[in-house]
């Protein structure tokens, strides 16, 4: 099969196409001819040895952490798929999704939202699992409560701000002045300009009792001026970011750094709300397979309006 493969930590442009064997699933695994897969910063972080000391799998190393696709096979034990079930997943550290098939557990897969492409499928897993696991699961965001998500526009934000939206939450949000309109059409209640000359001024007058909830999915001094925004007992949760030292303790708030997990539960719920209307997926960018530094590049701005998706089934042509 074709994958894309590291042969060492590095830029995007040390990755290359490689012919690797097929994998076989072992008991209560299945085996996902993949369509499309997402790219994430996980991705490019993880290939740049930033995570080494955390995630070492050796080399050649094939990363994706999120797919869409059919399923080919099943091993002993799995009851919930058949092949050719369509379907969309999220994997364990480092991926494995930038290949023609990958090997999944069971668990970690779930039905594709009906209502989806296989290309919008492929965006949702780990954005998405990101939004619900720290603000469902972890925050327990309810009715009438205020969150601020950072960095709205993007794939991880524009889904967390649907998701707190179908939970009858007031959110709050940031992004660019071109972005503002797509950002208000998704329901955020009051959407702030980053480059303004005071953002965090603008969120406290717009909150004066203080946030319930923060996620934070984005890097820089709105991140670490947002712990002062929390009412007193307040979370904040981050991801791609270790909290800062000594912050919630002082200003008596609470925070969770979260490493998302695959979940082929959550996911179910996921796309039913996707079925439902109360989510729809983020705008994609695709690239070929082949392309996928060019890919990680625009990954790297920081500044993609939704999501980016490499297509693989397409690869079986080259």
């Amino acid at each position: 099969m074709k994958a894309l493969v590291y042969d060492a930590y590095g830029p995007p442009e040390g990755v290359r196409l490689a012919d690797l064997p097929i994998p076989e699933p072992d008991a209560g695994e299945v085996r996902i001819r993949v369509a499309y897969a997402g790219v994430n910063p996980i991705d490019w972080k993880i290939g740049e040895g930033r995570l080494s000391a955390q995630i070492n799998t050796g080399f050649p190393m094939v990363l994706g952490r999120e797919i869409s696709g059919t399923i080919d096979c099943v091993g002993d034990g799995c009851r919930d798929f058949s092949a050719g079930d369509h379907v969309f997943a999220s994997l364990d550290r480092p991926g494995g999704g930038f290949a023609e098939y990958a090997v999944v557990p069971e668990r970690n897969v779930a039905k594709a939202p009906g209502t989806l492409s296989p290309r919008e499928a492929a965006a949702i897993p780990l954005t998405s699992l990101a939004s619900w696991q720290a603000l469902v699961e972890t925050a327990e965001l309810a009715a009438d409560e205020t969150v601020f998500v950072l960095s709205g526009a993007g794939g991880t934000g524009s889904f967390a701000i649907q998701l707190a939206k179908s939970r009858r939450a007031r959110v709050v949000t940031t992004c660019s002045a071109k972005n503002r309109e797509f950002v208000s059409s998704l329901g955020a209640d009051k959407v702030v300009d980053y480059a303004s000359p005071n953002p965090i001024a603008c969120i406290r007058a717009a909150c004066p009792g203080g946030l319930d909830t923060v996620f934070s999915n984005a890097l820089g001094d709105l991140h670490r001026r947002s712990y002062e925004l929390l009412r007193p007992g307040g979370m904040i949760v981050t991801i791609g970011e270790p909290p800062i030292g000594g912050a919630a303790e002082c200003l008596g708030v609470r925070e969770v750094d979260l490493v998302v997990r695959p979940d082929g539960q959550a996911l179910s719920a996921i796309a039913w709300l996707i079925d439902r209307g109360e989510i729809r997926p983020p705008p994609v960018r695709e690239f070929r397979l082949e392309d996928a530094a060019h890919a990680f590049r625009a990954s790297m701005t920081g500044h993609v309006r939704g999501k980016i998706v490499l297509s693989i089934g397409k690869a079986l042509l080259h």
